[in-house]
């Protein structure tokens, strides 16, 4: 969970006080352990959290940065069902993500980095991240177990600097859930549709995307 603490991280000359803290419940939920922090900094978003099948759980988070403004993603493991934690490498795209990176069809407040990843544990053990990145499309990158991770790279995956959401349906396909630009030239409507694809393979290719939903934007919305 995120926490406000009361802090601040000065950039754009915006309150940003949210840290990264961990609560256990060992009865279904009825009564909770005191929060424990586990990064400290500010995150915009905890996107995911996974248990691979070594037992090892898996926490994607992210941290603003300053000179230049950018957010890097951030990756947390337990070995020991949230007992304790280990910090992975970090993912930081530098000065390729940004807030005033010179991109065309960007603003100026757009949300540089990576950020926001959604995972998945692929058959042969290791894991693939798509991340949310300002440049059209959704980067992504694999591990062997969650603490190193490869260079991200763009994928096929269309997307509007939005954050998407993997799952693995039973029948062993992933799906993914995302936003794409309503106009991809003027890059307008950045979640005016939510957008379904299916990969057979892991990750390696998907299916055309479909819009599943639609939001008719109000005058003046971009």
């Amino acid at each position: 969970m995120m926490r406000d603490d009361g802090r601040f991280f000065r950039k754009d000359g915006k309150r940003a006080p949210f840290t990264v803290y961990q609560t256990i419940s060992q009865d279904g939920g009825v009564t909770w352990a005191a929060p424990v922090q586990l990064q400290d900094g500010w995150c915009g978003a905890v996107r995911q959290m996974i248990q691979l099948r070594t037992g090892r759980v898996v926490l994607i988070c992210q941290q603003a940065k300053a000179d230049p403004g950018r957010h890097v993603t951030t990756i947390l493991f337990s070995d020991d069902l949230g007992q304790t934690w280990q910090a992975g490498e970090t993912i930081d795209l530098g000065e390729a993500g940004n807030y005033r990176a010179n991109v065309a069809g960007l603003r100026a407040s757009t949300h540089g980095g990576a950020i926001e990843g959604t995972v998945t544990e692929r058959a042969d053990g290791t894991l693939f991240m798509l991340l949310r990145v300002p440049h059209g499309c959704f980067y992504w990158t694999s591990s062997r177990d969650g603490s190193k991770w490869g260079a991200p790279i763009p994928s096929p995956l269309e997307a509007s600097d939005s954050p998407g959401m993997l799952t693995r349906l039973a029948s062993g396909r992933l799906a993914l859930v995302f936003n794409r630009y309503r106009d991809p030239v003027k890059r307008a409507g950045r979640r005016d549709q939510l957008s379904l694809a299916f990969s057979e393979n892991d990750g390696l290719t998907w299916s055309p995307p479909q819009v599943i939903a639609v939001s008719v934007p109000t005058k003046g919305a971009r």
